[in-house]
């Protein structure tokens, strides 16, 4: 499945039921004095965010100089990206201007930077990687021991629904990478009364489903490595993480770990048992078109079974 014609997937819940079923508003399950405008809302790329968040050659350093890493064509189809690793600091190129925070882990946070001189010839941002946000960017760094894998997955990896990569540099014994600018993640968003839309749950899909392709899982996924844009595109982060499906059960710890951000998502926290569900039956029926979801997250065998499964006819919100 190529990224372009993943751009207006979007997932409809209706797809989980068959067609002689008949559809349960959530609406029908409202308690009295209860109106669908305090259930939450959907975030609105519109309206931005809740008011209260106001190849080229691969190459690393070694004691002769420079080395080519290893191809990345070994561990998908190709090489997509032609990044190259610059030996010099991000700061000649970059402004740093302040830190976020976007986890609950101390590699959550990142330098928020923007470009010293953004009309130059050093600064070519092609237009499927600019963002709302083209000359703001997030700077994340990691020490240069056992990273040689890192990079080359950083370098792999291009996709509309993953977090795109602007630049790399090799300074100081440390790997500074460079992000298109996502200032919110979902570990952030669950502290709203505001739920994805299908659109936006599809970006997550539609990123696993890639990584599935090039036979890849990201192993890591969480709240805090799934971000927002300005714009409310969701993206999944932290792909240099990934590593090589086992073959036994491809993509298997990726669909696990988005049964429990589902779940996250709908009732703002987790079950402490580990089991995956809902509590709130008022809120969530457990013929709710939310639910059918997260119980078929728990079913599906790949990534991609779970987006075909929706397929359907669209409706609004997906809660």
């Amino acid at each position: 499945m190529s990224s372009k014609s993943n751009r207006h997937t979007r997932i409809d819940f209706r797809g989980f039921r068959g067609s002689s079923q008949s559809m349960t508003r959530q609406d029908d399950h409202l308690t009295d004095g209860e109106t669908p405008s305090r259930r939450g809302t959907v975030l609105n790329p519109v309206a931005g965010f809740p008011n209260a968040l106001s190849s080229g050659t691969y190459r690393t350093a070694s004691a002769t100089g420079s080395k080519p890493l290893n191809s990345p064509a070994a561990l998908g189809h190709g090489t997509e990206n032609t990044l190259i690793v610059k030996h010099r600091s991000p700061w000649e190129k970059y402004k740093k201007r302040h830190c976020i925070r976007l986890g609950e882990e101390d590699d959550d946070m990142v330098d928020v930077a923007d470009v010293r001189h953004p009309y130059s010839a050093d600064f070519i941002v092609p237009p499927q990687k600019e963002g709302p946000t083209p000359y703001a960017v997030a700077v994340r760094s990691f020490s240069i021991q056992n990273s040689g894998e890192k990079c080359r997955m950083l370098q792999q990896i291009e996709h509309e629904n993953i977090v795109s990569v602007r630049d790399i540099f090799l300074h100081d014994e440390l790997f500074y990478v460079v992000f298109e600018h996502m200032p919110m993640s979902l570990s952030l968003f669950t502290g709203f009364q505001t739920h994805l839309d299908e659109d936006q749950l599809a970006s997550i899909l539609n990123g696993l489903v890639y990584l599935e392709k090039k036979g890849l899982e990201h192993g890591s996924l969480t709240t805090s490595s799934i971000l927002i844009n300005v714009a409310g595109e969701v993206k999944i982060a932290h792909q240099e993480l990934c590593r090589p499906c086992p073959l036994s059960n491809p993509g298997s710890r990726d669909l696990k770990a988005l049964s429990f951000i589902t779940m996250e998502l709908m009732q703002k926290y987790v079950k402490a048992d580990g089991a995956v569900g809902v509590d709130d039956l008022r809120r969530w029926p457990s013929d709710s078109l939310a639910v059918e979801f997260l119980c078929e997250t728990t079913s599906a065998t790949s990534a991609e079974r779970l987006l075909k499964a929706s397929d359907g006819p669209q409706i609004s919100s997906w809660v």
